[in-house]
């Protein structure tokens, strides 16, 4: 006599059952890995950002820290942001010292310049108009270059600065930036997209360096 046992093979119900577990246990497993994987973007966005902010301050310093007294950092009339802040200076870096005579003599290099320059298409003109013009989800945003005394750029320093917060002052008297005597005042906003969204991050920065006299 044959007996067949109860758990020979699962009925119908218990496989559609099976079915739907499985399928929630992979929907909260995959909601959980996409949660993680923006919040690990996000992470990295804002590292990278801080990153290149600091970044960018030490080659401003490196820039800045021999700027020589003889007239210059000067800022005669130079492009403003639209808070009216300074965002260029001219410079004359100090190479080096003479010291065969007497007295010494200081060595002065090529004229230099750091300007806030748009990126095509954005800031309405060079004014700022709040507006994504190039569609990349940065609004006014352009770079900083190092450029010699004709214009000509030498050296892009920083991208996705932000033209609304960019300011290099030398003594300035107009404008939100007031920089101490015988000081640069630097101020700046790098921007960067975050993933799976449009959203911006801010990485701001602000230091005040003595000039060499």
């Amino acid at each position: 006599m044959n007996h067949r046992s109860n758990h020979a093979g699962l009925t119908l119900l218990e496989v559609m059952i099976s079915a739907v577990i499985l399928v929630l246990v992979l929907g909260i497993s995959m909601s959980t890995f996409l949660r993680t994987e923006t919040t690990v973007g996000e992470s990295m966005t804002i590292t990278d950002a801080a990153l290149r902010a600091n970044a960018f301050e030490s080659i401003l310093r490196d820039q800045l820290r021999s700027a020589g007294n003889h007239g210059n950092p000067s800022q005669a009339a130079p492009p403003r942001n639209p808070n009216g802040d300074p965002t260029q200076i001219t410079f004359t870096p100090v190479t080096g010292f003479n010291a065969a005579v007497t007295p010494p003599v200081t060595l002065f290099g090529p004229v230099r310049q750091i300007v806030f320059v748009y990126d095509t298409g954005e800031g309405g003109a060079g004014s700022g108009d709040d507006v994504d013009n190039d569609g990349d989800g940065l609004i006014d945003e352009g770079r900083v270059e190092l450029q010699d005394a004709g214009g000509a750029a030498i050296a892009v320093l920083a991208k996705d600065i932000s033209g609304d917060d960019f300011s290099i002052a030398n003594n300035a008297t107009a404008g939100a930036v007031q920089a101490p005597a015988g000081t640069i005042q630097v101020r700046y906003t790098l921007l960067n997209r975050m993933p799976k969204n449009r959203t911006v991050h801010r990485e701001t920065r602000k230091w005040t360096m003595a000039i060499r006299n």
